[in-house]
């Protein structure tokens, strides 16, 4: 590679792929212990390179190269410890047996004490109520959709979340 190599020269980064693939696949298997993680990050690398706005010259590219890939593998190692602690977290926190059984029953009796609550609404505060609250609709939209004023559907909602929560805590919950 003798000229200064731009991201726009598509050629040019084809043909810096041929070059370094076989040679950063190795070391990027060497490092993932994985063939398979180490091709997806030589193929993000190098899409970062396409992506990447300024002047590469040829003597830096290598070192450019190699050190984004290192950069993409240690941001993946990162997002896989931190999933495998929160699936850790949640294992070790998940009620098991018998606790199972008895959390499964307070959903349910949650979910029924909700019902009835929501039941008991205004025919307004309730469609707004279900609607943010089950049917994921933003509040904004649900103004828009209802044609009221985004302050009465706020003002529905406070309401709605008053009315299940002191049914919940008049049954002890």
């Amino acid at each position: 590679m003798s000229a200064i190599i731009r991201t726009q020269n598509y050629a040019a980064i084809e043909q810096a792929f041929e070059d370094y693939r076989s040679e950063l696949l190795t070391y990027l298997t060497f490092r993932t212990g994985d063939a398979a993680d180490a091709e997806d990050i030589v193929q993000d690398t190098f899409l970062l390179l396409l992506e990447y706005e300024q002047v590469i010259l040829p003597t830096t590219f290598k070192r450019l190269l190699f050190r984004t890939a290192r950069n993409l593998f240690i941001d993946r190692a990162r997002r896989r410890q931190k999933r495998n602690e929160i699936y850790s977290f949640i294992y070790d926190t998940a009620p098991h047996g018998s606790l199972a059984t008895d959390s499964a029953v307070a959903v349910r009796e949650i979910t029924t004490l909700e019902s009835q609550a929501v039941q008991a609404m205004p025919q307004q505060r309730r469609c707004v109520y279900q609607m943010v609250q089950h049917e994921n609709v933003s509040a904004k939209e649900v103004a828009r959709m209802l044609n009221i004023d985004y302050r009465t559907v706020s003002s529905h909602l406070y309401f709605g979340r008053r009315d299940v929560r002191m049914m919940l805590k008049a049954a002890g919950f």
